[in-house]
């Protein structure tokens, strides 16, 4: 399963989707990220492949995303 387009995983890293279906370890994943890209807005990009690497790696992940 391949991770959802950038414009999708950009979205969920800068708004406050709600992840409350997710598996424990990607609401981690992504609140981590969130953090981040709050704290240094530059990153973002940096950050959105970090997670499309997550979730290609993780087959949980990509379910989690599919969902959205």
């Amino acid at each position: 399963m391949s991770a959802p387009d950038t414009n999708t995983i950009r979205s969920l890293i800068v708004t406050n989707a709600d992840l409350s279906g997710m598996s424990l370890a990607t609401r981690i994943f992504i609140g981590r990220l969130r953090i981040e890209v709050a704290n240094n807005p530059s990153c973002l990009e940096d950050k959105i492949a970090e997670l499309s690497g997550f979730v290609g790696t993780n087959t949980f992940a990509a379910t989690d995303l599919a969902l959205i």
